[in-house]
């Protein structure tokens, strides 16, 4: 008789999850978080509404006092006309400058007297712009204006009117640079410019000069594109997946697995390996066929692997930095307890077992065999694994080199040899991501405090931000949104590309970014603003904003038209307000939990601070919000949480649990939910974050 085995599929728990939600389904969840946004939201966002209602028709007065109407110039006039602006740039007067920038604003924003076809003309008008070398000018005159202000300040002699026109100046530049980036973004040669290197040294240059009036949002929204020219988006997976199977195949790993749903990291296979043979003596490890490192020592963080790289002594009574910065105050009680515990670990043996023998020979069990298989067939070396194997392994050469008093040079500069192997299209991406990363470094504590504190000066108490219908609240409010959400996605562009270039890179801006109080800081963010609230606060109002008040202006010419429309009009508006998406407030908390992810991913010493903090009760109160995205990173924060957060949370919070089994990815020896609680591996994983570190 045959059994009939009964499953449950994850799929089957997903729906039931689904449809036992108790909160209504909110009309935000079709907002689609991987799909970049238009031109024109990009433009409407940037440019405020009360720049759109006082300054706009100053830009146009300031042109038409100087030029002819820009229509009605040839080709070869226009250049001439930029040219002539470009050059007063350079003048020691401040308002000769500031009138010239307002003439490049004018032109570079399409020179708004043709209201139906707004693109086209900014697009030509951005191409000539570009043509002629304006980012090379703007870079100088945003470096010289840059040192005005930080000139100013250092002397004292920053009064209101100084800093005012400085500011003014520095905002009309960043309005320039930002529109001819947009339409100019298919170009290669923008890419040379080093445009993201030079706005990262503005930030680090005026850390200590910044002001009410500088235009930080400007500045945040332009790095942001600047970043995603060069290096390209993240979410884009047809690209992203390419240089991902390119670096993959440069390092000589197989692609084979990259489709596994369930994986095994090298660590798990070599855990497997020595406790069964620690087991059963008689056991015989599989054979692995996979380009993974000829020394088993390099695989996993280890005392012997510390004595091999010979950090035995430079690593002794290393403090974790957060135990400086936010210790706990049972740190000293589990001290005590682990150094009570040492000497009975010691005295533990494992009982060894000889394998059975059958009528012909000693054979495997079949369990044995059939997760050895098992094993193999899911082995899946990442890069990021690869990368820190060889890593390891190169300490250790240098190590015996230096004891030996060798020349010889191993795999010293395998990084090297590996990015030209690379198509010349991917190549030069990592040589852009490298020298980004080569330009930055040093100054990488001094932009995670500017970005921590643009992000910590966003946070608003809610029922505490009940603006008027006022321009200038309304553009207050716009303001922080669009802050949190650049300098949120600025920081998840750094961590996935610096990622993909080296492990390394990562793991160090990672570290500056805990080291800072990051952790803590996103888990203030998320907690004192009720993110479901802000999703459908409405900030944006289309006749304000730079292309509804455009439309509006044309429109008005056909009033004729529209006075028997009005009231039908007024019926669709309302409707339209009721199902209004905030996508700025929806997209910066899911690149807020991206980034807590990454950092933590794998890191039993920093889930232990997010647990510390009490931050599963801030995670699962996102949860109302309702949108798949935002669950998704909430449960996999949730998920690396889980064993350390006792039987008794799971108990109470099995709709989570099961939310987390039906939509998270698990490994092949994923223990989350049935891990024994205790600190079995905390001591592991603060050792490997220590080698990571050295």
């Amino acid at each position: 008789m045959v059994e009939v085995s009964h499953k449950v599929d994850p799929q089957q728990i997903r729906n039931f999850y689904i449809g036992q939600k108790h909160n209504k389904s909110q009309h935000y969840i079709k907002y689609n978080y991987y799909d970049p946004p238009s031109t024109e939201e990009e433009i409407n966002e940037f440019i405020s509404y009360s720049e759109v209602k006082f300054e706009l028709k100053q830009y146009q007065k300031e042109y038409d006092r100087l030029f002819a109407a820009w229509q009605n110039n040839t080709d070869k006039e226009k250049s001439h006309i930029i040219q002539d602006c470009c050059d007063q740039l350079d003048f020691v007067e401040d308002e000769k400058r500031i009138n010239s920038a307002k003439c490049l604003v004018y032109i570079s924003l399409g020179n708004y007297g043709e209201h139906q076809q707004l693109i086209d003309p900014m697009q030509q008008n951005n191409q000539l712009l570009f043509d002629l070398d304006i980012i090379s000018i703007l870079k100088q005159s945003l470096n010289h204006a840059c040192h005005r202000l930080e000139t100013a300040s250092i002397t004292n002699l920053n009064t209101t009117d100084h800093v005012s026109v400085c500011c003014k100046e520095i905002d009309l530049y960043l309005t320039i640079l930002f529109m001819v980036l947009i339409f100019n973004k298919e170009n290669e040669v923008l890419k040379n410019y080093e445009i993201i290197e030079f706005l990262f040294d503005l930030v680090v240059r005026l850390k200590e000069h910044f002001t009410k009036t500088f235009p930080l949002k400007k500045l945040m929204m332009t790095l942001h594109k600047a970043l995603l020219i060069t290096f390209g988006d993240h979410d884009d997976e047809k690209e992203y997946n390419d240089l991902k199977a390119t670096v993959r195949t440069m390092y000589g790993l197989s692609n084979e697995n990259c489709d596994f749903n369930v994986k095994c990291r090298p660590e798990d296979l070599y855990n497997f390996v020595y406790q069964s043979s620690e087991r059963y003596p008689t056991f015989t490890p599989p054979k692995i066929t996979k380009k993974i490192t000829t020394n088993p020592l390099t695989i996993s963080a280890s005392s012997d692997l510390t004595v091999a790289m010979g950090l035995s002594r430079a690593s002794e009574n290393v403090d974790l930095p957060y135990q400086t910065l936010f210790p706990s105050k049972s740190q000293q009680h589990q001290n005590v307890n682990s150094k009570k515990q040492t000497p009975m670990s010691s005295d533990m043996t494992v009982e060894a077992n000889m394998l059975p023998f059958t009528e012909t020979s000693a054979v495997v069990p079949y369990s044995l065999s059939e997760a050895s298989s098992i094993w193999l067939k899911h082995l899946y070396v990442s890069t990021a694994n690869y990368q820190i194997i060889c890593e390891r392994e190169k300490a250790i050469h240098r190590w015996e080199r230096w004891n030996d008093d060798k020349r010889q040079i191993e795999k010293d500069n395998i990084d090297d040899k590996v990015i030209h192997k690379a198509p010349e299209k991917q190549a030069k991406l990592l040589d852009r991501i490298e020298h980004v990363y080569q330009t930055i470094v040093s100054n990488f504590q001094s932009i995670v405090v500017v970005f921590l504190k643009l992000l910590l000066s966003t946070v608003t108490m809610t029922g505490k931000d009940k603006e008027a219908e006022i321009v200038e609240d309304v553009n207050v409010t716009r303001h922080r949104e669009s802050i949190s959400k650049a300098v949120s996605s600025i920081l998840l562009l750094l961590l996935k590309w610096f990622k993909m270039s080296h492990v390394l890179k990562f793991e160090y801006l990672g570290q500056v970014l805990i080291d800072s109080g990051c952790m803590l800081l996103i888990l203030k963010l998320l907690g004192l603003q009720e993110v479901a609230l802000l999703a459908s606060k409405k900030t944006d109002d289309e006749s304000l904003s730079f292309f509804g008040t455009l439309r509006q202006e044309s429109k008005d010419t056909k009033d004729d038209e529209k006075i028997d429309e009005e009231d039908d009009n007024n019926d669709e508006e309302d409707d339209e307000e009721e199902r209004y998406v905030n996508k700025r407030n929806l997209c910066w908390p899911i690149n807020l939990l991206r980034i807590l992810q990454m950092l933590t991913k794998r890191k039993t010493h920093r889930i232990l601070l997010l647990v510390q903090y009490k931050s599963a009760a801030i995670l699962k109160r996102l949860l109302k919000v309702g949108h798949p995205v935002l669950d998704l990173y909430v449960l996999k924060n949730l998920k690396n949480q889980v064993p350390f957060l006792g039987r008794k949370w799971r108990t109470v919070n099995m709709k989570t649990v099961s939310a987390i089994y039906s939509h998270c990815v698990t490994s092949l020896n994923d223990d989350w939910l049935s891990r024994p609680e205790g600190n079995t591996d905390v001591e592991e994983s603060v050792v490997s974050k220590n080698r990571t570190n050295k």
